[in-house]
């Protein structure tokens, strides 16, 4: 009988919780294990002037679906009318979640990536004359250094604001988790970013072998994962939970011989 397979969920318990039905409509049991937590930045003086200098952008970037959430429900706190300024410039966005949210809330995405990733976001971008244009750039206190060290490269300006902060919250079951990996009993564990990476390891420890697989979201988080020892077995096309869900049952039905385990992490 087909062994039923186990994928852990290591972004935040409300993250989790959106993302779980993906998994289990693949059949997956799915375990969450959040390894973040989203809290309000230490201080809101940065954003609330750029916030209140809106119309002085030439537009505004957004890497992540919790910086959109963040920002607008900081503008509707200190400055609702400033809304209709952003439904008026241009809003650059990775990933499709991020680009849907914006949607939601009323906004016109100008320019979205095929590919998703925050490295084409910057290349598109850049494809137009950017020298002397300012952009604005909300982003969580690990965003990535990418996006603006690129366009600022190109004579443009980018005013980076820390609209929350990615904390490591206390462990939930954490004794369940490091047993069920010590015993193989959790085939995929997935990371949906670098941070989520650092925090998993921190929290786990884990021992120098280990058995099971890697799933991530996309280059950045695949990079983060190499670059702290760990080898990458699944990375879907597009990064979107829902193609991240597709890579990893699509993984499990080419490699049908139940006999085989999964590979050592060292």
């Amino acid at each position: 009988m087909k062994r039923e397979r186990t994928i852990l969920l290591t972004r935040s318990a409300e993250a989790n919780e959106s993302v779980l039905p993906l998994f289990a409509q693949h059949g997956f049991t799915v375990l969450s294990f959040p390894t973040i937590e989203i809290l309000d930045p230490e201080s809101w003086n940065e954003c609330d002037t750029a916030i209140e200098n809106l119309q002085s952008y030439d537009g505004v970037v957004f890497t992540s679906a919790n910086s959109v959430e963040r920002f607008f429900l900081r503008i509707d706190d200190v400055a609702p009318g400033k809304i209709s300024v952003l439904e008026s410039m241009p809003i650059y966005s990775v990933g499709e979640k991020t680009s849907a949210r914006l949607r939601d809330l009323g906004m016109r995405v100008a320019l979205t990536p095929d590919s998703y990733n925050a490295d084409d976001l910057v290349e598109s971008i850049l494809s137009g004359d950017i020298a002397g244009k300012v952009f604005l750039f909300p982003k969580g206190d690990r965003g990535m250094e990418t996006v603006p060290q690129k366009i600022r490269a190109h004579g443009a300006r980018v005013d980076e604001v820390v609209v929350y902060r990615n904390v490591m919250p206390p462990p939930v079951q954490l004794e369940l988790i490091r047993r069920s990996l010590r015993n193989g009993g959790i085939d995929v564990v997935t990371f949906f970013s670098p941070s989520s990476i650092q925090n998993f390891l921190h929290l786990v420890e884990l021992p120098e072998t280990i058995r099971f697989r890697i799933a991530v979201i996309g280059p950045t988080t695949a990079k983060a994962a190499l670059d702290a020892g760990l080898r990458v077995d699944i990375m879907p096309e597009q990064s979107t939970a829902e193609s991240l869900a597709e890579a990893i049952a699509r993984h499990f039905k080419q490699h049908t011989n139940h006999t085989n385990r999964p590979r050592t992490h060292e």
